[in-house]
């Protein structure tokens, strides 16, 4: 079982993978080059898996 400063922890965490996630989609949705879109694309992609494995912590 986590302690309770870790699960605070966890939340602080998933808190930053939400706002850079919005970042990265915000960027994407303006970027103009493919090779821009690919790297950004790229980037929210591991945002939002990162958040999805945060979820799965008890």
């Amino acid at each position: 079982m986590a302690s309770k400063e870790f699960k605070e922890y966890l939340i602080d965490v998933y808190h930053g993978e939400i706002a850079s996630e919005a970042v990265s989609n915000f960027l994407l949705a303006n970027a103009e080059e493919a090779e821009q879109k690919y790297i950004l694309g790229t980037l929210l992609q591991f945002e939002t898996e990162g958040k999805a494995i945060i979820r799965l912590d008890p």
